[in-house]
């Protein structure tokens, strides 16, 4: 270990990245509606998409993904007046929240899904963007139900 590195424990950064200090350094406060419109208008973007064409079903799953973390912003946003800044943060709190944890394991999969096409070189089929859709889909019903 270098001279200016500190060695933290697992549970020691566990228990800072959860605490309340780090919810407040990471909070954002755009209005329910602005996530609203945000979503609504990636989905109209992506409906411009041609997905025949190559790398087009990779990019429609990431803006599912975008626009789903806009429901989710939004769903914060009504409920506490402010939603989260980084991934991690909005995961954990997805994942704390009672009323919408059980939107977990859709809102991950969406966002792997997302990452994998923007960062490896994968081929998405028709039968991953269904999949995409479905968790999406979920999601925005689960949030619109709650807002």
């Amino acid at each position: 270990m270098g001279k200016n590195q500190l060695l933290l424990s697992p549970i020691l950064v566990h228990d800072w990245l959860t605490s309340s200090a780090l919810s407040k350094a990471t909070c954002v406060a755009y209005t329910k509606q602005e996530h609203i419109q945000k979503a609504q208008e990636t989905l109209g973007l992506r409906a411009c998409l041609d997905h025949a064409k190559d790398g087009a079903i990779g990019w429609s799953i990431t803006m599912l993904f975008y626009s789903a973390l806009h429901y989710v912003e939004a769903y914060f946003t009504a409920v506490r007046g402010f939603g989260c800044k980084h991934h991690f943060s909005r995961a954990t709190e997805i994942q704390n929240d009672p009323r919408i944890s059980s939107l977990f394991p859709d809102y991950r999969l969406l966002e792997n899904l997302s990452r994998e096409a923007r960062y490896d070189i994968t081929t998405f089929n028709a039968g991953d963007l269904r999949c995409a859709q479905r968790c999406f889909d979920t999601i925005k019903s689960a949030i619109e139900a709650l807002i």
